[in-house]
Formats: C-alpha cells, structure tokens, sequence
C-alpha cells in the first residue's frame, strides 16, 4: 500500500542521523546524569569516574568508562556541549514521532503536555534555551517538517492543524515561523527547479507547482494564525489583500525567492487553492438546508428535538424518518 509523504517523513529522518560522529553517537546513548557530570568542569575525571561507575558490574565499566574516558580525552567542556546540543534534534524528533498518531497524524499528548516533554529533553542535553539555541533547532525541526509536508501537492485543512500544533510544542514565535517558511521557500523552490523546468511550473496541474503553490498556501495560513497569536492589532485583518504589516512582508520575501509575483499572483494561487474548500463548505451547507426543509414537513405534528436529529449521523435520521412515516 502507498503511504502519502507527509511532516512525519521529516522526524523519521531527523532521528535517524546518517554517518554521526562517534562521539555524538555516544552522547545520544549516555545516560543523563553521566551527561549532566560530564559537562561540570570542576569534576575532576578520576573522581568523576569513581562516582559514576561504582559499584557498577564489570561490563558497566568496560562499555561507560571506555566512553567517558574516550570523550574526556578528545573534546572539552564546550566542546561537549556543543556536541550534546547537537544531539538533541534527533532525539526531540524522535519524541516527536513517537507521539503522532498513525491515523490521524496529530499528536496523541497534549499539545501543553508535549512542550513540556521537549523543553525537558533539551535542558537534558544542554540546549541553551536562553542563549537561542534551542529555537534555532527547534526552527529546523519546524523548516523539514514543512518541507516534508509538501512533497505531497495535495492540500489538506488538517495539515493547518499539524502546524499549528508543532509551532506550539516547539514554542515558535511569528518572527520564528516568518523564518522557518521562508527557509523552507528556499529549499523546496531550489531542489524542485533542479529536476523541474520553468516552463513546467507555469502549469497549474503540475504536480511539482501544486506542491509551490501548497507551500504558499501553508505559509499563508500559518504567518496569519502566528501573526494573530502574537498581536491582537485591528491591522491583522484575514481577507487577502487586508494583512498588516509582518504579513506582507514575510509572504513578499517568499513570494520572491519562489519567483511569484506579489500581492497579484500570490493571492491568485491563493484563490485557486481555496475554491474547493470554499464549494466543499457551501455544499454542505445547502445539503443541511434540505435536510432541514425535510425533516420539518415530517414532523409537522410531532414534538422533536429538531436541531438535535439533524447533528446526528444521515443514516440515523434516515432510520427515524422511516419509522414517523409510519404514524404520520
């Protein structure tokens, strides 16, 4: 069975990190508390030694003293931390994935919960929170995971969510995610014109130009929904060609890098990739006022919670119907 590509793509292969050094192989694989004793300079290594490893078994001492010994003897403490640092994207990716639902794609935790988990694992491996650090990496979790998203050109309203929520584990501001969209601009714009000529992406059926014209999509939804979490201003408006300023400016930089005039053709693919979501909705609203013209005429006579019926399943009305049809 084909599995679509998808964000999760991205975390799979931030976990599996090819060819890491040896050293960070071994950080990822080092308890944290022997992490948190080998970043203290004071210690000294004898000692740090001793605390650690006794009384440990025999094979303890061979497998975590040969390790400790061999990074003590090649890198410093800010070297270590660096490294450690390092280390901790495949592991918060992991986590990560760990916690997506297969089916549904969203997380299973809380999304509060979630942050939590990942602000503690990367305190664990000496990310500098309040140095940056972390939202630099937490920024390239977010830049691949977009990246992923859109290998598939088929858009999806859930896919908003999915954003949304990771922006928030990751504790991603609007300035964060205004850069994270235009990185992730960049990458896909360049990786796909090197297979795909210009001319082809003119073509709107294209599956290489559904998946720019999805980047712009996402990245549209996504700078407003930040943008709105960030400011409560009366310029943050929603309809295309109202936006305030973070907007214009953060779509205008994407637009160029992905040779896109703005605001013109941008809000044309915007509206071409909206239409259907738009005739999905206004179906499903006339479908509802059927229903509704209906069921009334069924039970002109009959005392029934009528907003209650039509929230439930259509087969379930269906089934009702038929059996007043048979008093009415």
């Amino acid at each position: 069975m084909l599995v679509e590509p998808g964000g999760k793509d991205a975390l799979k292969a931030l976990s599996e990190i090819k060819n890491p050094s040896s050293t960070q192989s071994l950080i990822r694989k080092t308890p944290t508390k022997v992490r948190n004793a080998l970043s203290t300079a004071s210690i000294p290594a004898g000692a740090l030694l001793g605390f650690v490893l006794t009384p440990s078994s025999q094979l303890i001492f061979n497998t975590v003293g040969a390790g400790i010994s061999g990074i003590l003897s090649t890198v410093g403490k800010s070297k270590l931390e660096s490294i450690s640092a390092e280390a901790a994207k495949p592991a918060i990716s992991q986590l990560l994935l760990d916690d997506i639902d297969p089916q549904t794609k969203q997380f299973q935790s809380s999304v509060q919960e979630l942050q939590t988990k990942v602000q503690t694992l990367a305190e664990e491996y000496k990310v500098q929170i309040d140095k940056g650090d972390f939202q630099i990496l937490a920024m390239d979790i977010y830049t691949k995971y977009l990246v992923a998203m859109c290998k598939n050109p088929f858009c999806k309203t859930t896919e908003l969510k999915e954003l949304e929520n990771l922006r928030t584990v990751l504790q991603l501001q609007s300035l964060d995610i205004g850069e994270a969209h235009w990185n992730a601009a960049t990458e896909f714009y360049r990786s796909t014109c090197l297979f795909t000529p210009e001319e082809e992406l003119q073509d709107d059926g294209h599956p290489d130009r559904m998946s720019l014209d999805k980047l712009l999509w996402l990245s549209s939804r996504s700078i407003k929904s930040a943008d709105s979490v960030s400011s409560s201003s009366e310029d943050n408006k929603n309809a295309v060609g109202e936006e305030g300023g973070a907007y214009v400016f953060e779509m205008s930089r994407i637009a160029k890098v992905m040779n896109v005039n703005f605001p013109d053709e941008v809000n044309e693919r915007l509206q071409h990739i909206a239409e259907p979501f738009y005739e999905r909705a206004l179906k499903s609203t006339r479908a509802n006022w059927k229903w509704e013209l209906f069921l009334r005429k069924c039970w002109i006579v009959q005392d029934i919670p009528l907003g209650l019926m039509i929230t439930q399943n259509r087969r379930c009305i269906w089934l009702v119907i038929r059996q007043k049809l048979k008093v009415c």
